[in-house]
């Protein structure tokens, strides 16, 4: 069977969930939402697994509680994984 290696990077998505997209611009409360992992790679490596393939994910994580949350799923879906860690950065600033 041919080994198909996805590189490329997870990303943690927050989806909202809404009655109904407004038709026109304006602000609305969401009902609920639900993290979800992801990134065009880690995606397709999934998919495949799920189709039987042969298929492993590369990719970098950070050295921190998300990037151990991600880790944890990628175990979860089932494809072997390579992944290298590096010291997180704290991008968010305060107002």
């Amino acid at each position: 069977m041919t080994r198909i290696i996805c590189l490329g990077m997870v990303v943690k998505d927050i989806v909202f969930y809404v009655k109904q997209i407004p038709s026109s611009p304006q602000k609305i409360t969401a009902e609920s939402f639900e993290d979800k992992f992801g990134g065009m790679a880690a995606t397709a490596a999934a998919a495949i697994a799920a189709l039987g393939g042969n298929v492993e994910f590369w990719g970098r994580v950070g050295d921190d509680e998300l990037a151990e949350m991600q880790s944890k799923h990628l175990i979860c879906v089932a494809f072997r994984q390579r992944l290298k860690k590096h010291r997180t950065h704290n991008l968010l600033y305060p107002l």
